[in-house]
């Protein structure tokens, strides 16, 4: 069975910004993405985005996304991320997680954050944030719920 590939995002628990990936994502969903991200940085507050990748594939890189993430980083974005992004964080699948401990959301984007294998551990990371209300980690796992229950 073949997962179709989505990707969503929700802003309603503000500064946390939530993207959702589920399957292997085209240059055009890539690109969607990155206008997400834009979006976020035009509000010219800080925030926290919560990257949320449900699959393996999600994590898979279609031809010509890391030309188009250079150059969007070149454009603007990637300081827009140190003055903006106060923390990020990444779900991948528990079967991604050992060969994606190497990288670091410290080293790679200079900003605070980390990896997680499971949904609970990185929403238990978020909840220390002095920046989001103690309620923000339940019901941001209510939104990732109800993305994934629209497969």
């Amino acid at each position: 069975m073949s997962i179709t590939s989505r990707i969503a995002s929700d802003d309603s628990l503000w500064p946390l910004g939530i993207l959702m990936l589920e399957g292997a994502q085209s240059l055009e969903q890539h690109e969607q993405m990155l206008a997400i991200w834009d979006g976020w940085f035009a509000r010219g507050e800080c925030f926290i985005p919560l990257r949320v990748h449900l699959d393996d594939s999600a994590l898979d890189q279609a031809p010509g996304v890391a030309r188009a993430t250079k150059q969007w980083l070149k454009a603007g974005a990637a300081e827009n991320m140190r003055r903006l992004v106060t923390a990020m964080v990444m779900v991948v699948p528990p079967s991604r997680f050992e060969t994606m401990t190497h990288l670091s959301v410290e080293t790679v984007f200079r900003v605070p954050g980390g990896i997680f294998p499971c949904l609970d551990e990185a929403l238990d990371w978020v909840g220390k944030s002095d920046n989001l209300s103690a309620e923000t980690p339940s019901i941001a796992r209510k939104i990732v719920e109800s993305f994934c229950a629209g497969r």
